[in-house]
């Protein structure tokens, strides 16, 4: 896991034993997909759709960005950041681009990304495909658009290939008709009767004559799970191939799986099958705390060698999936066969994955094993961190799929709500939901209501510091502090951090300091990271305002140190990163080292204007301006002078507005243009002399 990201999503899935190369196919695709904006492989399960991928895949010469989806992927930013990773994984470099800039900051731009998408694939030398395996589980309609958006504007040189269950809902009669679209189907991908043979004969080593495969193909009309379930039965059972019957394919699979498959099965691995099919993703140890045994490892190994729908996702084989046809069969016959065991069977996972810091399994897995005690303290750990992380569209998931009767048994839950309109502005909504849950826990005296009033309290505190009333917040944050458990970081954080701000706001600096340095202290919170760099920067302005240059520029190399640690990538808007090179870019002017400003500027104006922070772009093309007429190129300074002008027009900035007004002066005078300069300060004196005129 890096950056929540998992890295066997995005590895091209490794070769399995006892598969047929289906050389035909992979030579289609290898023709067709240099030709077409995209590829689609649509077909029922198992008719080896990720298998044949994965084969051309390997044995393409074009970079292929892999992406394997899953339900959890329905969220548009996080989707954009999986294609991102991969595409970097493809074609080192894409990551320190505009795009990744966009990405690599907090809940970005939707448009903004699409466009630096479609511009970076323009600019890149090459071709590049990716490829959406189990595109079919994308139920968002936000990606379904951005996906759109992105074929009908991504240049030829980059391709998609999609497999899924059934067609997705892009616009395909489109790009059938400008022939942008190679489609293949089941009766594409379905075995013909010399793949059938080689399979059965070559690959699961059974001695079947050209009759015996002919009429069990004819029975499966080349379904592949089924020829892969029919080669487990005449393994496993001593009777000629005639007879076996397989019927009905997709409406009696349960049947057939159930009596010709897993009846056959020793009872250990029968209930090691049905125990673990929970699992979306299998480990050893994760398999080992869900069925309480040892040496689950081997057991995977085994039936990844026995060919039992075992899929590795990664080449140290060290984690797999079971086939999707194969693992709803087993659910739904755990279901059936052991009813009071499956809750368990969740809370064990759930506390694996909590324990793993895997929180969205854990949440999962929760919720299915119907355990209010696991998913407290999954929301506990990981509720108020993801907010802070601004992941405000799977927290609104999350809550809305919690049982009504879990926010009555435990309000704390409403806490989370009411920090969701809080932090999303929407106060007054904050206020009537902090209000519902104070009710809430005076009467349900809890013995940990203490604690979860003070966060009430610590709610109104935040809602009192946005509203600028100093006064109520201090109160509110002294009764907070006192009754909040020690380790309730996070609560503790958000009140140091609103108290320095609204000090800040007040010019009361040395209370503003003393309350960011508690912020500071608790570095070991989880949230730190996107934290700090607001807090370095709110340090370093307090340093500027008493001219302390020296303390200032250690405060933004600090925050410059944090904004550039790999575990940040997608934690800290990219304003906030436009903000801090800039500042440290203005220090170094004025220290005059000019080479280094420069590259502090430049960066922190890209992500300045990627982020569309009009503060943060007036800031940096006056910055800029500055040591370009220090540099004596006083061309490129009025250049700069004019992209702040409109921006300074239309914003209410007082302090930058200002500071526009000299850096024009200093360019008329440096350019020889005195009348210019004497008729603006003329105008200026005439009207101070009109506003001080009784």
């Amino acid at each position: 896991m890096a950056h929540d990201l998992l890295s066997t999503k995005l590895r091209i899935p490794p070769r399995t034993q006892h598969v047929v190369r289906r050389a035909r196919l992979v030579d289609a695709l290898g023709e067709a997909v240099p030709r077409h904006k995209l590829a689609l492989i649509s077909a029922p399960a198992g008719y080896g759709k990720t298998t044949l991928l994965a084969d051309w895949a390997r044995e393409s010469r074009l970079p292929v960005a892999w992406l394997s989806l899953g339900a959890d992927d329905n969220d548009l930013e996080r989707f954009l950041r999986y294609l991102l990773t991969a595409w970097e994984g493809a074609s080192p470099g894409v990551e320190d681009s505009p795009l990744g800039l966009l990405l690599g900051g907090m809940m970005p731009d939707r448009d903004a990304v699409l466009t630096a998408f479609v511009n970076v694939a323009n600019e890149l030398p090459g071709q590049i495909v990716f490829v959406l395996d189990d595109f079919h589980l994308i139920e968002d309609g936000s990606i379904h658009e951005a996906l759109a958006f992105l074929l009908d504007h991504l240049p030829p040189t980059v391709h998609f290939a999609l497999a899924g269950r059934g067609e997705p809902p892009l616009p395909l009669a489109r790009y059938r008709a400008r022939q942008e679209l190679f489609e293949l189907d089941a009766s594409d991908l379905q075995f013909r009767v010399e793949e059938t043979d080689a399979f059965l004969n070559q690959q699961m080593g059974l001695r079947l004559d050209d009759d015996a495969v002919t009429a069990l193909h004819a029975q499966l009309e080349g379904w592949i799970a089924g020829t892969q379930m029919a080669a487990l039965t005449l393994r496993r059972q001593d009777r000629p191939a005639e007879h076996l019957i397989v019927s009905g394919r997709h409406r009696f699979i349960a049947d057939y799986l159930s009596q010709d498959v897993l009846a056959h099965l020793p009872d250990d691995l029968r209930q090691f099958l049905l125990r673990t099919s929970v699992l979306d993703r299998l480990s050893g140890p994760l398999c080992d705390a869900v069925t309480g045994e040892e040496d689950a490892r081997t057991t995977l190994e085994t039936l990844e060698r026995e060919n039992l729908f075992l899929v590795p996702l990664d080449d140290n084989r060290e984690w797999y999936r079971y086939h999707r046809l194969f693992a709803d069969f087993l659910r739904d016959e755990l279901q059936r066969r052991h009813p009071d065991e499956v809750a368990g069977l969740h809370r064990r996972a759930g506390n694996w994955c909590l324990a793993h810091d895997l929180p969205e399994p854990a949440f999962q897995h929760a919720l299915a094993g119907d355990d209010l005690e696991l998913m407290i303290r999954v929301c506990e750990r990981h509720i108020f961190v993801k907010l802070h992380n601004g992941e405000f569209r799977l927290l609104q998931h999350w809550l809305s799929a919690l049982p009504a009767e879990w926010y009555s048994a435990y309000p704390v839950f409403g806490l989370a709500r009411a920090g969701l309109f809080a932090f999303s502005g929407a106060l007054e909504d904050c206020v009537r939901c902090v209000d519902d849950v104070e009710h809430q826990l005076v009467l349900a005296e809890r013995t940990d209501s203490r604690g979860q009033l003070a966060r009430v309290t610590a709610l109104r505190c935040f809602v009192a510091c946005f509203q600028n009333d100093l006064a109520q917040a201090e109160i509110l944050a002294s009764q907070a502090l006192q009754n909040l458990r020690d380790d309730d970081v996070s609560f503790r954080l958000d009140i140091y951090h609103a108290l320095g701000d609204t000090y800040r706001r007040n010019g009361r600096w040395d209370d503003a300091k003393a309350n960011y340095r508690k912020v500071l202290d608790l570095t070991h919170s989880p949230t730190f990271p996107p934290v700090s760099p607001h807090i370095f920067g709110a340090l370093a302005d307090l340093d500027l305002r008493q001219g302390r240059l020296r303390n200032a520029a250690a405060h933004w190399r600090q925050a410059l140190a944090v904004i550039q640690e790999r575990e940040s990538w997608g934690r800290i808007p990219l304003p906030v990163i436009g903000w801090v090179y800039l500042r440290m870019g203005e220090i170094l002017y004025e220290w005059n080292r000019l080479a280094d400003a420069w590259d502090h500027l430049s960066r922190g104006l890209e992500r300045a204007e990627l982020g569309g922070d009009v503060r943060a772009m007036i800031v940096g093309y006056l910055l800029a301006g500055r040591v370009a007429l220090t540099e004596g190129d006083s061309e490129a300074a009025a250049e700069y002078l004019e992209e702040a002008r409109p921006l300074v027009e239309q914003a209410s900035f007082p302090e930058w507005t200002s500071r526009f007004e000299r850096l024009r002066l200093e360019l008329w005078l440096a350019q020889g243009r005195l009348r210019a300069a004497v008729d603006w300060s003329d105008e200026m004196l005439k009207g101070d002399a009109l506003r001080d005129r009784p």
